[in-house]
């Protein structure tokens, strides 16, 4: 096994000092500010946040480690999928190959479709009803791949199992093993 190679500094060069700073020493990528005073960078899964001038010590209270672990999101699934939509709407009226739309009247497609966004249950409803969408310009050059998504009731699908035994007349089926639901809400008895 190769080892992964040490990540590279990012130095700063001053030209009218003719001098060279490292700012930091290790960074796997980095941005800097739009005022282009501060720069993040991100090294062995840690953000941090420093001036993007001068090196910053740990104790001058100059360098920012953002704590990740701290942030929470909380997603509406329908406001997702409603951006989603839009989007995938919006993407096709500006860069299909055509610009009469296949024929189709691109603005009524959209109303038709989109309240439906309101009443999908899953990521798998909203592909479903970007196929359709894709569907109404009649061609077979816009696709729809969903995205690996771990929303709840997205688990692989189960299977059968059974304890199998081989014997001279081929397998024999010894034991059925009992199944588990996928589904969240199963029936009490």
């Amino acid at each position: 096994m190769q080892d992964k190679a040490p990540a590279p500094a990012l130095v700063r060069y001053e030209l009218s000092k003719q001098k060279q700073v490292t700012l930091v020493p290790a960074v796997e990528r980095y941005r800097l500010s739009g005022d282009g005073k501060k720069l993040v960078f991100v090294n062995d899964k840690q953000v941090v946040a420093v001036p993007s001038d001068a090196k910053a010590e740990e104790e001058s209270g100059e360098l920012v480690k953002v704590e990740l672990n701290r942030i929470r999101m909380v997603l509406d699934p329908l406001s997702v999928w409603g951006q989603a939509f839009d989007e995938a709407w919006r993407l096709q009226r500006d860069f299909f190959w055509t610009e009469d739309m296949a024929g189709q009247d691109w603005d009524s497609v959209y109303r038709r479709y989109r309240p439906v966004v309101e009443r999908l249950g899953s990521h798998d409803d909203l592909v479903d009803l970007l196929w359709e969408l894709h569907g109404e310009l009649g061609t077979s050059h816009a696709y729809v791949r969903p995205a690996a998504v771990g929303e709840p009731g997205s688990n692989g699908q189960g299977r059968l199992g059974a304890d199998l035994k081989l014997t001279e007349a081929g397998w024999e089926i010894t034991r059925i093993l009992a199944g588990d639901t996928s589904d969240p809400w199963p029936t009490r008895r």
